[in-house]
């Protein structure tokens, strides 16, 4: 089974040269299923080699503007003649998705209705216990995480590994859950330890939280600019003693189980 994580967008919501906003595509086999989808990742899609008629669904962790801004690119491009998808594409995210997407059809009305596919949203109900989908070759997972309101983290189960996403959090025993026994987890770093900010992680505490989940391989993402100056591993590394990487835009991990 072939399964490997893209990184599309390593960055937040200030832009910066080479960092992206949120965006992470994860290939199961012949599924492409893309996490979080903020302004820009659609480009990047395609500087990955994919196309917008690739996606087979879209999870949204939250509706913040740099997670969420190019659900309307997805949409309307996936209806261009010439262009335009015959597959299905399912939407997931927390409960709100489907208010999103009208609202999303109040501002840019029947350019974003689908025209020759079905399009099935699908809302998770926010809870403290896993909400769990199962589809052929895996199982999704979400779970309530310390953010804004409904905010998830994603944990995929598959016959040969578990993948862990974080969309943005704080610590919290929700993300720990997530990430128990994960071959590779995907946690947001936003900040350095001394610049902690309510409702996300640090280098220190993405430790923490690998350390304490038993996560084999961590891949910290979700930089802002005041990341580039400081030595971002070495803070994780106090708590952490398995692989780490930082994050880069089109970076590919393909799953190996330890």
């Amino acid at each position: 089974m072939n399964i490997e994580i893209v990184i599309l967008g390593s960055g937040t919501a200030v832009p910066t040269v080479d960092r992206g906003a949120a965006g992470y595509l994860l290939i199961v086999d012949n599924e492409k299923v893309m996490f979080d989808c903020g302004p820009g990742s659609t480009r990047k899609l395609a500087q990955a080699g994919f196309e917008l008629i690739d996606l087979d669904r879209v999870c949204i962790s939250h509706f913040h503007p740099d997670h969420v801004c190019d659900l309307t690119a997805i949409l309307f491009g996936s209806r261009i003649p010439n262009y335009s998808r015959t597959k299905p594409l399912e939407l997931v995210g927390p409960v709100g998705l489907k208010q999103h997407y009208e609202k999303l059809l109040n501002i840019f009305g029947n350019w974003l209705i689908s025209k020759d596919y079905e399009l099935i949203i699908t809302e998770l109900h926010p809870s403290n216990t896993f909400a769990i989908v199962e589809y052929q070759h895996y199982k999704l997972m979400a779970q309530m995480v310390d953010h804004s309101y409904p905010a998830f983290g994603y944990r995929v189960e598959t016959p040969t590994g578990i993948i862990t996403y974080s969309g943005d959090t704080d610590y919290c025993e929700g993300i720990i859950s997530l990430c128990e026994n994960a071959d590779i987890a995907v946690l947001e770093c936003s900040t350095p330890d001394e610049r902690k900010i309510h409702g996300h992680l640090t280098p220190s505490l993405a430790g923490q939280i690998a350390q304490k989940a038993k996560v084999k391989h961590l891949v910290l993402s979700h930089f802002y600019p005041e990341c580039q100056m400081v030595d971002l591993t070495s803070q994780c590394r106090k708590f952490y003693n398995g692989q780490i990487t930082l994050a880069k835009d089109l970076m590919r991990f393909p799953l190996r189980v330890f």
